[in-house]
């Protein structure tokens, strides 16, 4: 029996040893380090605009194709007629923007009426080419600062082939709207 209560002291022993042993460790010398890092993150400015008639526009704007049309002395100021014809400055400018990128141009003449069908639009200024959409242009970052310039040129068409239709517009001397949309998009790859 006295050896079963010294090996029982023994092992109680034994154990508040490594009991000790391991709350000791906390306490002891020994080096230790702990850094903690805080990132940044710096998000890439986007800034594009579109100017139009010098103006910078970054929302939905209106204009109106008499403020373009060449100076003609048969036709009031401030309206259209016959024979008048113009051109639509714009300008995508994407200075201060830090990522390339991509653009379009779109003009839709939907709600032209059958009336407003003579007023065509080109391309060029000699009125040769129809004008067509312009899709998915590239601006590379080098040239995110320089403004991208395009110009929609516009006639009304006259002659004796469209004098009803013209003549119809112009008893209505209703305005004819149309849109130009431009969609700018940061070029991914």
């Amino acid at each position: 029996m006295k050896k079963s209560i010294l090996g029982r002291l023994g092992l109680l022993a034994f154990a508040l040893c490594l009991v000790t042993t391991c709350l000791l460790s906390g306490t002891l010398a020994r080096y230790t380090t702990e850094i903690t890092g805080t990132g940044t993150a710096n998000v890439a400015k986007w800034a594009i605009a579109l100017n139009q008639g010098g103006t910078a526009q970054t929302t939905d704007y209106t204009f109106n194709l008499k403020d373009t049309k060449e100076t003609n002395a048969l036709v009031n100021d401030g309206t259209i007629a016959p024979g008048d014809k113009g051109k639509i400055d714009i300008e995508i400018d994407g200075t201060g923007s830090e990522v390339a990128y991509q653009y379009s141009i779109a003009l839709n003449t939907d709600n032209f009426t059958e009336t407003a069908g003579n007023i065509k639009f080109y391309s060029d200024a000699s009125f040769t080419t129809a004008w067509t959409d312009v899709a998915d242009q590239t601006v590379a970052l080098a040239s995110v600062g320089t403004p991208v310039s395009k110009s929609i040129y516009w006639r009304w068409e006259g002659g004796e082939t469209n004098n009803a239709n013209d003549t119809t517009a112009g008893k209505a001397a209703a305005d004819l709207t149309f849109t130009i949309t431009l969609t700018a998009e940061q070029q991914l790859a």
